[in-house]
C-alpha cells in the first residue's frame, strides 16, 4: 500500500533548530554517536526510522502524534517506540537540567513515560559508543524526568490505555533489581558507560529498603536479594584492585567513589547500612566475592 505524502502542516516544531556554526558543528560530531547507538536498538527501532530521529535532532521537528499511524507509521515501526519523552531528552539542544523539567511537564498528561522508562532501564546492559553511555551523560536527568517520586504508594498515577503509571519503584522486582543492575555492569569493563541508570537509583533504593523491606521478605526472593547486595558492595570496595585497571573512566571511578562515601558517612539506611559493614569486613578478611546469579543483572 502506497503511503500518504506528509504535509508540513502535519509537522510540529518542538524546540528551533541550532544555527551557531560552532555548537552545530558540535550537533553533528554527536549525531554519529547517536547514530550508532540507534543501531544498537534494533529490538525497539527499526532502521527505517531513524530518519525521524535525525529530523528531530537537527531540526526540532516531527510529525504530530496524532499522525503517526495514518500517514507515514505502523503499529511495528512506531518512530520512537512510543518513548517519545526520552527522546526529547537525549535529542534537546538545551541544558538538560532545565529541559527535562519541561518534558516531564508536558507529558505528565500526554503519556510516554512508562514506555520511555521501561525502555531507559531495558537497554542499560546494552554496549552503547564508548564513553558516551546511552545518552550522552543525559542519564541522571532521564531518571529525574521519570522518577521524581520516591514512594511508590503514595506518587501520583494517571490512567492510561494499557493501566497506571506510578512515578516510583516499588522494591522488587524494579527497585532493588535495577539499581543493583547499574551497579554490576558499572564494574564490568564491557560496557563502558560510566552514566548506567541504575546508579542513578540508590537514593530510591535506599527508600524502598528502608520502608518497604517487609516487600522484600515476603516476595520468596530474599536469600537471592541478600547475596546480590553482598557482591555490589564487594565489588564497590574492590574496584581498584585489579591486576588488569578497568577501561579509562574517570566518570565511573568518580560514580564509584560517590557511592563508597555515602556508606562510609553513614548516610544510608540502618539496614544498608549493616549490609555495608558485613561486605567491608568480609573484605577485609580477603573473602572471595560470591559468586553473580545469571538472572540477577
Amino acid at each position: 500500500m502506497m503511503k500518504k505524502e506528509i504535509d508540513p502542516a502535519d509537522k510540529v516544531q518542538l524546540w528551533p533548530p541550532v544555527t551557531d556554526p560552532a555548537r552545530l558543528a558540535e550537533r553533528k560530531a554527536e549525531w554519529r554517536l547517536v547514530k550508532t547507538n540507534l543501531d544498537r536498538m534494533t529490538g525497539y527501532l527499526k532502521k527505517s526510522v531513524h530518519k525521524y530521529h535525525k529530523e528531530l535532532f537537527f531540526y526540532g521537528t516531527m510529525l504530530d502524534e496524532r499522525r503517526f499511524y495514518s500517514i507515514d507509521y505502523d503499529w511495528l515501526s512506531a518512530p520512537f517506540a512510543d518513548a517519545l519523552p526520552l527522546f526529547q531528552l537525549w535529542y534537546h539542544p538545551g541544558d538538560p537540567a532545565e529541559v527535562y523539567r519541561a518534558i516531564y511537564e508536558q507529558q505528565w498528561q500526554g503519556g510516554g513515560l512508562e514506555e520511555a522508562r521501561r525502555l531507559l532501564f531495558a537497554l542499560q546492559a546494552t554496549k552503547f559508543a564508548d564513553g558516551y553511555g546511552m545518552l550522552g551523560g543525559r542519564e541522571p536527568y532521564a531518571v529525574k524526568m521519570l522518577l521524581p517520586g520516591l514512594d511508590y504508594k503514595e506518587t501520583r498515577e494517571f490512567s492510561e490505555s494499557h493501566g497506571k503509571f506510578s512515578m516510583a519503584l516499588p522494591p522488587r522486582i524494579t527497585c532493588i533489581e535495577w539499581t543493583n543492575g547499574g551497579t554490576y555492569f558499572l564494574h564490568r569493563s564491557m560496557l563502558e558507560n560510566p552514566f548506567l541508570p541504575g546508579l542513578y537509583l540508590w537514593e530510591h533504593m535506599n527508600f524502598a529498603v528502608d520502608k518497604y523491606w517487609h516487600d522484600v521478605e515476603a516476595d520468596g526472593r530474599l536469600d537471592r536479594t541478600m547475596a546480590a547486595f553482598h557482591r555490589r558492595f564487594r565489588e564497590l570496595l574492590a574496584f581498584n584492585d585489579h591486576s588488569e585497571p578497568h577501561w579509562d573512566g574517570e566518570r565511573a571511578q568518580q560514580r564509584r567513589d560517590e557511592l563508597v562515601e555515602k556508606f562510609e558517612t553513614g548516610q544510608c539506611c540502618a539496614r544498608l547500612q549493616d549490609f555495608w559493614g558485613e561486605a567491608k569486613k568480609a573484605y577485609d578478611a580477603g573473602d572471595p566475592i560470591p559468586h553473580q546469579i545469571e538472572d540477577e543483572a
